[in-house]
């Protein structure tokens, strides 16, 4: 499983997530690649080797060529879906694995209708999402303003500011470095007194 750090370091170039676009109708070479981007082998092997790294993309097996050397072919090899989230008051990223979900879709009459009502309803869904993130982003604007800086130490700042991130005491006790029922008991002081 590929790392968010590594996947945007890899996506940030043009010429990679070229390289993906037509990597997800199946496999390729990099000669084939080279002609279709107008760029030489060299560069395309270059950036394969990046997307490689990083387990994106993998190198499926060498395939004899009738009128040249053999050829490697490669495709993609992680399926994700990758969130980011910029809004004041909230900033995240977060990488989703697609499982081949065994999802019994019927008989196919019409491919074409069902996944356009498909894309229809990822709109919905991604636009209930938007609508989400601005209350949460005004959730934590008041928060932010109103609440935290009541607070009377800079560790009760951290450790709220952690814990509305994660809802997870445990993981608030390995950030700030205390015991967990330290954590527990300065969570609930500010339960019980900022709140």
């Amino acid at each position: 499983m590929t790392d968010i750090d590594s996947i945007l370091s890899a996506i940030e170039n043009r010429t990679r997530r070229e390289i993906l676009s037509r990597l997800i109708h199946g496999e390729v070479y990099p000669l084939q690649l080279s002609r279709e981007l107008g760029i030489s082998q060299q560069a395309v092997m270059k950036h394969l080797y990046i997307l490689e790294k990083t387990n994106i993309v993998r190198m499926r097996g060498i395939e004899k060529s009738e009128i040249g050397p053999n050829r490697k072919i490669y495709s993609l090899d992680e399926s994700f879906i990758l969130n980011i989230y910029l809004t004041p008051y909230f900033f995240d990223i977060r990488k989703r694995e697609i499982n081949n979900y065994d999802e019994n879709i019927g008989n196919v009459d019409d491919p074409i209708l069902m996944l356009k009502k498909i894309d229809e309803e990822i709109e919905e869904l991604e636009e209930r999402i938007a609508q989400k993130i601005s209350i949460k982003k005004k959730i934590l604007s008041i928060i932010d303003n109103e609440i935290i800086p009541r607070m009377d130490s800079d560790i009760e700042r951290e450790i709220f500011s952690e814990y509305i991130k994660s809802w997870n005491e445990e993981y608030v006790a390995g950030v700030v470095g205390l015991p967990d029922n330290i954590v527990k008991q300065i969570l609930k002081r500010i339960m019980d007194e900022y709140l």
